[in-house]
């Protein structure tokens, strides 16, 4: 067991924390840990689990919708490690009631898990976040011997300095089941953000810059615990996981200018996108090959689209009291698959961020009209904030990895391992 507050960042390579792996195609179980090392310890490093899904209340059979993150990034030099970021939101379907909480764990950070040579049935990694000075506390923890994961925060007081806060504890257990794990797009890594100045070499695969490693579990069985507002719940449902790490945060990306999604389809299919928005304009550039589209058949296989293949075309916004941000929240989705219409099952789910803010709720989705038969049920995410967060940054950006090519990658491993997804 390890406490990180006590390490510098070229020492963050304890157990529990994957420093070989990183910057390769995939390793797995070993790449569902939290990844550090000299690599990602800078402004740059940006590393989130977090899940989507549809519930049940055991006790009451009434409906809510749940997401959860853990995102870790940059360096906090007081705090000795990277910063740890919850966010949460939920929507009580029935009363349309939607609630979130964005809030950053100060405790100490305690990390335990596998070495590189256990057996990958064996593997297993945890991350302790101990109480704050603000009762604040938090763990996540993954094991392999069963595909299971656990989120787990307690967040008495919210950050006041952002608004409509809500204090909440949850306790998410959840466990992969098939299709298993896949990935976004069909070569491993995505671009994050619209940034194309060739002369910093930014989304540069010898330096990572603005480059993602993405892995998704579309189909989790989870049970949540969860207390808030006037609500004891006990909920249990399926839950949509994804993973993405890497050196996201750089200057000139401006990778919060999206729209994400997925759906579960009625007939068997899960859908998933992201298309980016221009930063001057806020139009849509469906061209670019950044966005991405694709279709986990109820078999397993995936069918990969890129660039125009997808267009969301905005019907409708929704523009917030809080930060006067327009989300395009009622939307035309033309996709290679055929046309869809989503719209929010509650209008007001933004979650206020440190810079900017982001709509995160539950859609629905339409065939032939906006007003059409619902065809599948959405978690929709609409970004639109500025790069540049105030967070962890005491380690500062590293002109080297946006300017020129350095020692890069460690060799990659086989490209063939995509056949065991």
């Amino acid at each position: 067991m390890t406490n990180v507050s006590d390490l510098t960042p070229e020492q963050l390579n304890r157990p529990g924390v994957e420093t070989e792996t990183g910057t390769r195609i995939y390793n797995l179980p070993r790449d569902h840990a939290m990844h550090g090392g000299a690599w990602y310890c800078g402004a740059e490093y940006q590393e989130t689990h977090y899940f989507t899904g549809f519930f049940t209340d055991k006790r009451t059979g009434k409906p809510y919708s749940v997401f959860f993150c853990w995102a870790s990034y940059g360096w906090d030099a007081k705090l000795g490690r990277p910063i740890w970021n919850s966010l949460f939101s939920m929507t009580d379907v029935e009363r349309k009631k939607f609630l979130q909480a964005v809030h950053p764990l100060g405790g100490p950070l305690t990390t335990t898990g596998s070495g590189p040579d256990v057996a990958a049935d064996a593997f297993s990694a945890e991350y302790v976040l101990g109480k704050g000075s603000d009762g604040s506390e938090g763990l996540f923890s993954y094991q392999s011997k069963d595909q299971s994961f656990r989120w787990m925060a307690n967040v008495p007081k919210p950050t006041e300095a952002l608004k409509n806060q809500t204090p909440y504890s949850i306790d998410c257990r959840a466990r992969v089941v098939k299709p298993g794990f896949r990935c976004p797009v069909p070569y491993g890594f995505t671009q994050e953000g619209l940034g194309t100045d060739v002369t910093n070499n930014l989304t540069n695969p010898f330096t990572g810059a603005a480059l993602s490693w993405y892995i998704i579990a579309p189909c989790m069985e989870a049970e949540i615990k969860l207390k808030l507002d006037d609500m004891d719940l006990d909920l249990v449902g399926q839950v949509y996981y994804e993973h993405q790490w890497g050196r996201l945060r750089i200057p000139g990306m401006e990778q919060a200018r999206y729209t994400w999604g997925w759906a579960r389809m009625d007939n068997g299919d899960i859908m998933n996108w992201r298309t980016y928005r221009d930063v001057k304009t806020g139009q849509y550039v469906p061209s670019d090959p950044a966005n991405r589209f694709n279709v986990i058949k109820p078999d397993g296989t995936v069918q990969y689209y890129m660039g125009p293949a997808f267009v969301y075309e905005p019907l409708k916004w929704w523009k917030s009291p809080e930060t006067g941000v327009d989300y395009p929240v009622y939307g035309k989705m033309t996709t290679p698959v055929g046309v869809f219409y989503t719209d929010p099952v509650v209008e007001v789910a933004e979650a206020q961020l440190f810079n900017g803010g982001m709509w995160e709720g539950a859609a629905r989705l339409r065939k032939d009209s906006a007003t059409g038969p619902v065809v599948g049920h959405s978690f929709c995410e609409f970004m639109w904030a500025p790069f540049d967060s105030p967070l962890g940054k005491d380690i500062p950006y590293d002109p080297a990895i946006t300017a020129s090519p350095s020692d890069g990658f460690p060799e990659a491993s086989d490209f063939r391992a995509f056949t065991k997804w």
